[in-house]
């Protein structure tokens, strides 16, 4: 099995690295036009990511949660067919979405169990070189209170170089809702508020696609048969409307990530109960037709086990896609 992570090379002080952070991880080391040395300080790791699963919390057997989540990658020359690398981007992991800035770096934001000294946080691996090596950085989030919004979803904003994070949070009484924050650098984000409650119950795990000049926004709940949609002209507030159905044959499948493609918009999709991943294909957001599956689980391997799904992806600068997708720690 491969790990991916990067060398301890040095460390400085950022304004983004946490008190409990020991500085670790990998750095991107680049000259500037004065030919001095200069180092990113989100290149800087703040920890490195866990290796095998953390007990369970609980003692429900069929619970799932980050302690046994793992990371792993495909990838594919058409967003279509995915092949596995056999790559182990790190392990007590979950819900990850992929998004470039306008530097080049590629940005993985997850929530996880164990990471660093911090339990149960949302955190962001960084890359220069297109998802080759990382820096696993803890994220500063202004305004949350004691508890990190989880399930992220990011979109970069070219125009003005802004991340927007939508991911699940709730205040003290309230239902699961979809909360937003802001960020210049990708590492600190401050909470702008609530821009979506569903009717009934919670509205979790957003995915946010820009189309045109209308934000789409997909969230899950506790039923696979209710997918939410929304949709904004800013991004800021979000207009219920209606659900989606996603199926394929006659299964239906909970949303994962969305991304543009050459003639529209692909979101993918992941089952449970057939631990699968899938996509579908929609030119306007709301209209979605089924593209069938994309990635399924190998009941062989000793890398993967019980599922695949919540993947995100994201299409390199060489035209092809990259896939990190979660799945279990197997049973020693």
């Amino acid at each position: 099995m491969v790990f991916l992570m990067m060398a301890i090379t040095t460390s400085l002080p950022s304004c983004s690295q946490s008190e409990k952070g020991d500085g670790s991880g990998g750095v991107d080391e680049r000259n500037d036009v004065t030919g001095v040395d200069e180092v990113d300080y989100r290149l800087v790791g703040d920890f490195k990511p866990e290796s095998g699963a953390a007990p369970s919390p609980t003692k429900d057997p069929m619970a799932e949660g980050p302690w046994n989540g793992r990371f792993m990658t495909a990838v594919s020359s058409d967003g279509l067919d995915f092949a596995k690398t056999g790559t182990i981007i790190g392990d007590q992991l979950n819900v990850p979405d992929l998004v470039y800035d306008a530097d080049g770096y590629l940005f993985l934001y997850f929530s996880g169990y164990t990471l660093g000294d911090r339990v149960n946080a949302t955190a962001v691996a960084i890359s220069p070189d297109d998802g080759v090596t990382w820096a696993f950085k803890y994220i500063n989030f202004i305004g949350f209170g004691t508890r990190d919004p989880v399930d992220p979803s990011v979109v970069y904003l070219e125009d003005d170089g802004v991340f927007r994070m939508y991911a699940t949070f709730n205040e003290p009484s309230e239902e699961l809702s979809t909360y937003y924050a802001e960020s210049s650098d990708g590492v600190n984000f401050v909470n702008m508020g609530k821009v979506f409650s569903a009717p009934e119950g919670p509205a979790m795990v957003p995915s946010v696609l820009r189309i045109g000049d209308t934000w789409h926004l997909f969230n899950n709940t506790l039923e696979v048969e209710t997918i939410h949609h929304a949709t904004s002209a800013d991004g800021r507030t979000f207009d219920y409307a209606g659900t989606v159905d996603l199926t394929i044959g006659a299964r239906r499948y909970f949303v994962s990530n969305g991304i543009a493609v050459p003639g529209g918009y692909r979101l993918f999709i992941y089952s449970r109960a057939d631990r699968n991943i899938g996509s579908m294909f929609s030119t306007d957001g709301t209209t979605w037709e089924s593209e069938g599956l994309r990635l399924e689980l190998d009941t062989s391997s000793e890398l993967e086990a019980d599922f695949v799904k919540d993947p995100g992806i994201v299409r390199l600068p060489d035209g092809t896609y990259l896939m990190v997708y979660a799945t279990n720690v197997p049973a020693e």
